[in-house]
C-alpha cells in the first residue's frame, strides 16, 4: 500500500490526489502500518519438552499473522555484554496482532511449556526509528 503509485488526471484530481498521497504517507511513516517484533532469547533445558513447543507455535504464529525472521539461531556477539543463546524473532504486521498472540488463551498452555523448558526473555518492540516519536 505504502508503494502505490498513482496516475494524476487533471488539475483538480491533482490536488485530491496530494491528499491521498499525505495521508498514505502519514500511515506509512508515522505508526499506523508500523510492524511489530518479539524477540525472545532463550536458553533450552529440556529438548524433548521444548520441541512440543516448536511443533505447536507455529499454527498460532500464522493464525496471528505473524511470520518467523529469525528461527532459532545462535547469535555471534559482536560488542557489549549481552550474550544469548539462542534468538526468535518474529514479525507482525503491528502491536496489536503481536499482544493478541501474546493473549491468546488457546496458546497459553504452550507458553507453559516454553516457560519450563527454557530460560527466556521476551520483548516486544515496533519497528521504527528512534526520531518517529519525536514529535
Amino acid at each position: 500500500m505504502c508503494n502505490v503509485r498513482r496516475k494524476l488526471i487533471g488539475d483538480s484530481a491533482a490536488g485530491i490526489m496530494l491528499s491521498i498521497n499525505s495521508v498514505f504517507y502519514y500511515i506509512c511513516n508515522r505508526g499506523w502500518l508500523m510492524k511489530a517484533y518479539l524477540v525472545l532469547d532463550f536458553s533450552i533445558i529440556d529438548i524433548d519438552n521444548f520441541m512440543v513447543y516448536v511443533r505447536d507455535i507455529k499454527q498460532y504464529i500464522e493464525k496471528h499473522k505473524g511470520k518467523y525472521i529469525v528461527e532459532g539461531v545462535k547469535p555471534e556477539v559482536i560488542e557489549g555484554d549481552w550474550a544469548p543463546d539462542t534468538l526468535v524473532i518474529l514479525e507482525f504486521p503491528s502491536s496489536e496482532n503481536a499482544k493478541e498472540f501474546l493473549n491468546d488463551s488457546n496458546i497459553q498452555p504452550l507458553f507453559d511449556i516454553r516457560k519450563k523448558t527454557t530460560k527466556s526473555k521476551l520483548i516486544l518492540v515496533n519497528g521504527g526509528a528512534w526520531h518517529d516519536n519525536s514529535s
